[in-house]
């Protein structure tokens, strides 16, 4: 009785996420900032690994670790959001590879082509822009102008261009359509305050 009663103080006095962490799992290192994954548990010992096949496994205790949710606030693991990049100074859409308690998210690198977690972009939930279906009175498949030249992502844009709006963010951006002509359109993120209701 007394050996079964020691067993539930010790399952107790486990932290949470020391019972859930497991193989494979996506999870924030308290001691480098950076996202990695789980690549073997040995007893109290925890090997994190990031996807470079030449970097060697860190070992990590589990009061060192956050494991990744499903969401935080309005911000979900694999959503599309719009941010600030403040590498390029220009908004730019990507998709959301984690999220943590700590409310911080992770975000697919734009500058690699496949996922990298200890290079992808690290930002704070609050600074992301999610899908709303109305902002500032714009809805998906409004007109709008570009009223003066902007530069932007992929380059600048001129004054008088027609913009489409293809999505709205609550961070006041949207994804529009540029151009006048079907194989001239592309994709652009514009913050709407930039953005008129007409080019008269």
């Amino acid at each position: 009785m007394k050996a079964i009663l020691a067993l539930w103080v010790l399952v107790i006095a486990l932290p949470a996420s020391a019972a859930s962490l497991a193989e494979g799992d996506t999870v924030y290192d308290k001691i480098t900032g950076w996202v990695y994954y789980i690549d073997s548990i040995h007893g109290d010992k925890i090997y994190i690994h990031n996807n470079d096949e030449k970097a060697w496994p860190l070992q990590r205790k589990s009061s060192d670790l956050l494991k990744s949710i499903e969401s935080y606030g309005r911000v979900s693991t694999g959503a599309t959001v719009t941010y600030y990049n403040e590498s390029t100074k220009y908004m730019e859409t990507s998709e959301v590879t984690a999220v943590f308690e700590n409310g911080l998210a992770f975000l697919w690198s734009t500058v690699m082509n496949k996922l990298w977690l200890k290079r992808s972009t690290r930002i704070a939930v609050a600074k992301l822009g999610v899908e709303v279906a109305e902002y500032m009175g714009v809805r998906a498949g409004d007109h709008l102008c570009v009223p003066k030249k902007l530069y932007a992502a992929k380059g600048s844009v001129k004054a008088g261009t027609q913009a489409i709006v293809s999505k709205v963010y609550d961070n006041g951006s949207a994804e529009v359509k540029l151009g006048k002509v079907l194989f001239l359109q592309y994709k652009e993120v514009l913050l709407l305050k930039d953005l008129s209701a007409s080019c008269n």
